[in-house]
């Protein structure tokens, strides 16, 4: 699988995109197949190297994922107690939710948007103008006219970072 990581805490230059093997996991973990992640303040702090993974956890950055609607399930049906679930964006309307892993485990299910997006979009922008380079992970640029096809091309997973052109 092709991740973002790292050899060396530093800027955005110490990125680079690279093939991973899919990691074991143990029987109260889940394992997601990612549709596209992001890249959040966590991650930055873990690059520059002032936040390491805690021990046994990997280094791989992109804390925030997006998904199919059944890993999701699968991931509410393993979280632990109490624990913390941030959705940025909107889940397909076929996405299932069994309530009873939110409501009898207290989980804490929180929608990310308005200003927390923009937050991180100031960041994102800040990194690419420091230097990050992302090429490796563009697949698809198309003119904004042809925004159809874009959201045609996210939706078929497909894809790595589709971008508008205006």
């Amino acid at each position: 699988m092709l991740a973002v990581d790292y050899d060396e805490p530093g800027g955005p230059d110490v990125l680079k995109l690279t093939k991973i093997n899919i990691p074991d996991i143990s029987k109260d973990e889940v394992l997601i197949k990612v549709k596209s992640a992001g890249v959040n303040r966590p991650d930055i702090i873990q690059r520059e190297g002032n936040y390491p993974a805690p021990p046994g956890h990997s280094k791989t950055l992109g804390l925030e994922v997006s998904g199919s609607p059944k890993a999701f399930s699968s991931m509410l049906e393993h979280m632990y107690h109490g624990a913390n679930i941030a959705l940025l964006g909107l889940l397909p309307d076929s996405t299932k939710i069994n309530w009873d892993n939110i409501i009898f485990k207290g989980l804490n299910v929180k929608g990310i948007y308005g200003r927390e997006m923009y937050e991180t979009w100031y960041k994102m922008s800040q990194m690419l103008r420091s230097g990050l380079e992302i090429s490796q992970v563009l697949t698809h640029k198309l003119p904004i006219n042809q925004y159809q096809d874009a959201f045609k091309i996210m939706e078929s997973g497909n894809c790595g970072k589709v971008v508008l052109e205006w």
